[in-house]
């Protein structure tokens, strides 16, 4: 089975994965990192460490890691915030049938067979397992049924009206944003058919959410593929673990700011990225939580940054979990 991560750099959170992975994956895999811009002296030391890792890159990973750097040096703003949708859909459609996606700063955090998670899609007719959900009931809506002693089904309702919103039918999506009746979670039980990442797909399921994409975040379009894809495959199945068994990261974010908050989180990566390739930054650091806030606020105190300041980096969490606390996710 293929393992893909993708990554932007944070290879200090993408060691972090890579070493979940080995730690809790049984069976027969290859991991194959999709990165968009990391740095290259950061991932030559990922492959030194795990020289089983492949790596592919994106069209513009050279224009990005250059942006990155003259941001650092320069204070040139970084703008190219396009997603490679290129790079992943070429790789994925390369794949194994079955393959499980993450993200650098997703981390596993118990026992996966993937012989047996094989079986369970073809079992089943499963179009995605999720292993995660954020502890957000809102995002796994639908009536469950056990498929066995690990996964259960998911089986949303979607409304008329929450079709409308996602196809945007008769401009229902424009009318109520317009009225102000529209947030992030009008339409959230369409997630229980979807998600970013922190899942086994079915290769022809992802394929099919991802096609005619363009090259910025827009889910509304993978929302509207995924329902049309149900509506397709009516004997497809939905399904999840029946306990989370990935973490991610609320702490620290690939570009992220808040205007209020003068703290560059670029920046802040830039240096717990150095510390890591010096080794004075653990990847393991808490596993299998999160990196204790304690542990980052010390190596950010001893660089003496004026725009990566400890007390403002602790600002910054606290606003970032909170727009994820404000649509019902469970945030430590």
């Amino acid at each position: 089975m293929d393992i893909f991560i993708k990554s932007f750099n944070r290879p200090y959170y993408l060691e972090r994965c890579i070493l979940s992975v080995k730690r809790f994956v049984e069976g027969d895999y290859t991991i194959k990192i999709l990165d968009d811009g990391t740095p290259s002296k950061y991932l030559e030391k990922i492959r030194d460490h795990h020289p089983d890792v492949q790596f592919c890159l994106s069209g513009l990973y050279r224009q990005k890691a250059k942006a990155i750097e003259a941001h650092i040096k320069e204070n040139v703003p970084f703008n190219l915030f396009s997603i490679p949708v290129e790079l992943w859909v070429n790789e994925i459609s390369k794949a194994s049938e079955v393959f499980l996606l993450l993200e650098d700063d997703i981390w596993l955090t118990r026992h996966l067979d993937l012989a047996k998670t094989n079986r369970d899609f073809e079992q089943n007719k499963l179009a995605i397992l999720k292993l995660f959900w954020a502890g957000n009931a809102k995002l796994i809506e639908g009536k469950k049924k056990r498929l066995n002693s690990e996964i259960e089904e998911v089986n949303p309702q979607i409304n008329l009206l929450t079709k409308a919103l996602v196809k945007n039918t008769c401009k229902v999506r424009d009318l109520f944003n317009r009225a102000n009746l529209l947030n992030s979670t009008s339409y959230f039980s369409v997630y229980s058919l979807y998600t970013v990442a922190s899942a086994f797909f079915q290769k022809a399921y992802w394929l099919y959410i991802w096609q005619n994409a363009g090259h910025k975040v827009d889910e509304s379009r993978q929302l509207l593929n995924a329902i049309r894809w149900k509506e397709l495959h009516p004997k497809m199945k939905y399904s999840k673990m029946l306990q989370e068994i990935t973490k991610t990261s609320f702490i620290t974010s690939a570009t992220n700011n808040f205007p209020e908050i003068p703290i560059d989180i670029m920046r802040v990566n830039y240096h717990l990225n150095e510390l890591w390739l010096k080794g004075e930054l653990n990847s393991e650091e808490n596993m299998p939580g999160d990196f204790e806030l304690g542990y980052i606020s010390v190596l950010l105190s001893k660089l003496q940054d004026p725009l990566c300041k400890p007390e403002d980096w602790l600002n910054w969490v606290e606003c970032f979990k909170n727009q994820y606390r404000k649509v019902g996710c469970v945030v430590e």
